[in-house]
């Protein structure tokens, strides 16, 4: 029982911890750091199951089975993807979302009581210590506009991202209210007051929509297990989740582009600054669709959409061509999961999260305990809700909201398995080997996050040096963040591009030929890394790879002028006039570089020949 208490404790410490943590001297001070934290805690909960001498037994259903199927298939896509290191940071995220899941479902089982007590109280925690950093954050504001909403992200780096995390813990005070006792109710409600308030003041629009839905949702179920009928008692699951999956694969494959081409046509042609910002989502969708139909059976790998979708080119996303900007996910889970792992893993993860909420909804009315049936009412609406919301946002990124995420998917798991055994499913006893080869494989989770962690240190440290104008320092701190499990910088940049640019500042040309080769096997469709690549190719003497390097960055990026006056002085050089003035003619910013390379092409034109 003491054993039981203590593993309780640290899974909750690690949650509450997770949320929360921040170090300022990473580039992505709470993603990264808490993944790590987290990836150490799951380590230690695997460690003392092994020495523990409990037995435990684990039904392995259809929802189970297709959970783990998922995760399987994500870990997986390491082996297809561009870059390994990003598909395997993503499978593992994704893989510490399986343990908050299946620990969460564990406690439950074997002391539902203490562990929900104990889980409610740290909710509260949580949601104290984010209010009072938001609170804080904005009263550091002038003025509450759209824009300056922006700067209050809370403890979750990007204010849409503290909004959903808000929303998450919702679900956890609302519990808590039900389940506490007279004297802390007043404190509950309150919490729940703020943080509803809270919600509303950040003008997440997609988070209002999934709170409204959330709200609607468990009305129908409320009024639904009042009904003196079961109306649908006679319903079949495993005849009704593949027609739902179907209707679903359907909508995504054959509706959703339809109604984005035509929303694009809308917002393009509307001068409004908020629906600018709609239409560059818009766009990212439908350049998530060249993606999907590229690799639609298994996707890009996890973690390579940010690495694969600028070659659907970077056309209408004037941020990311005119100001550098870099776009790590499409603003749509459903499409990312799709575009990264196919249809196979798409229908994978439909099969987990609409089977478990077809059979909560199938026991809803046939649990007797009025306890259980709000339990379920409030599970299956929050995660419908948090559906919605995914639609339009990215909170899968984030490791405190899968993490919250995963243990409101166990609450309603644990109760389909008490009130609902499937068919076919049997129980299966986790042993001691299970438990070593879970051991090593956290263990080698959380040593690749140091390495990442790692990685963004001494990259910060490179743009640090690169501030500075300090070549010496930048290789320096190249060759330190560079390791197999960190390739790329946050912009999609590889930590070699960085490295050979400092090499060429210092004339090494050779050296610099190399790193620019390596940075192109690790992001292939970047402009920067194409044209320096390029560059580097017309020192060592290829002009003809130079080129074909030059002319893909102005594919990728049709704003970008820096490659096509490169292909201009190539062409001057080889006296093809004509081809460099066709060049020079697609290029839409004025400059010094380009008036010069214009006045030598026209003088040589009206030459005659």
């Amino acid at each position: 029982m003491k054993n039981q208490i203590l593993l309780i404790r640290l899974f909750l410490f690690g949650v509450a911890v997770c949320s929360v943590l921040a170090v300022p001297f990473m580039l992505d001070f709470t993603n990264m750091p808490r993944v790590t934290f987290f990836s150490a805690v799951v380590l230690l909960l695997l460690y003392f199951l092994y020495k523990s001498k409990n037995e435990f037994k684990l039904r392995l259903d259809f929802i189970l089975g297709s959970y783990f199927a998922y995760t399987l298939f994500s870990a997986l896509s390491i082996i297809w993807a561009h870059n390994t290191a990003e598909a395997l940071f993503s499978a593992e995220k994704q893989v510490l979302s399986l343990c908050a899941f299946l620990f969460t479902f564990y406690f439950l089982k074997q002391d539902k009581n203490s562990f929900t007590s104990a889980l409610l109280k740290i909710s509260v925690l949580v949601n104290i210590i984010v209010l009072a950093v938001m609170c804080y954050q904005m009263f550091q504001l002038n003025n509450f506009d759209g824009e300056a909403l922006y700067a209050i992200t809370g403890v979750n780096g990007h204010k849409n991202l503290l909004s959903s995390f808000l929303f998450l813990n919702l679900f956890f005070l609302i519990n808590a209210y039900f389940q506490s006792s007279k004297s802390y109710k007043t404190e509950t409600l309150f919490c729940i007051a703020l943080t509803v308030a809270s919600i509303i003041f950040l003008k997440t629009k997609a988070v209002w929509l999934g709170m409204g839905i959330t709200a609607m949702v468990f009305l129908v179920l409320f009024l639904y297990h009042k009904l003196k009928k079961d109306v649908l008692k006679k319903v079949n699951v495993s005849i009704l989740l593949p027609v739902v999956i179907v209707c679903i694969n359907i909508f995504f494959f054959f509706g959703l582009k339809p109604i984005i081409n035509k929303s694009l046509g809308f917002t393009q042609a509307t001068e409004n600054k908020t629906m600018k910002l709609e239409q560059e989502r818009l766009v990212l969708w439908d350049k998530t669709y060249y993606l999907i139909e590229k690799n639609p059976l298994i996707g890009v790998g996890c973690g390579n959409w940010q690495i694969e979708m600028p070659d659907a080119t970077l056309t209408d996303l004037w941020r990311a061509e005119d100001l550098n900007f870099t776009f790590q996910r499409p603003h749509n889970d459903f499409l990312w999961i799709l575009s990264e792992t196919g249809i196979i893993g798409f229908n994978l993860y439909l099969m987990f999260v609409v089977g478990l909420l077809l059979l909560s909804i199938k026991i809803l009315k046939t649990s007797g305990n009025k306890q259980t049936a709000f339990q379920l009412m409030i599970c299956v609406s929050f995660i419908v809700g948090y559906l919605v919301i995914s639609f339009f946002d990215f909170p899968k990124e984030r490791v405190e909201h899968n993490l919250w995420l995963n243990m409101i998917f166990a609450f309603a798991y644990y109760q389909v398995q008490e009130n609902y055994v499937t068919q076919n499913s049997k129980p299966i006893p986790i042993q001691k080997p299970f438990y070593f080869v879970a051991i090593l494989l956290a263990a080698f989770m959380l040593y690749t996050n140091i390495l990442r962690c790692k990685g963004e240190f001494f990259t910060r440290k490179i743009y640090d040096a690169k501030h500075e104008n300090n070549a010496p320092k930048i290789i320096q701190s190249g060759n330190s963040a560079f390791n197999f499990a960190y390739t790329i910088d946050p912009l999609s940049l590889p930590i070699h591009w960085y490295r050979g640019n400092a090499y060429a500042a210092r004339g090494n040309f050779k050296e610099a030929y190399k790193d620019f080769q390596r940075a192109y096997h690790y992001n292939p469709y970047n402009r920067n890394v194409l044209n320096d690549l390029a560059s580097a190719c017309i020192m060592n003497g290829d002009t003809l790879q130079a080129k074909l390097y030059y002319k893909e960055a102005a594919r990728i990026s049709p704003r970008y002028d820096e490659a096509k006056l490169n292909l201009a002085a190539i062409c001057i050089a080889e006296k093809n006039y004509e081809e460099a003035n066709y060049w020079l003619k697609l290029i839409l910013h004025n400059s010094e570089r380009r008036s010069n390379y214009q006045n030598i092409v026209d003088e040589a034109l009206i030459q005659p020949k």
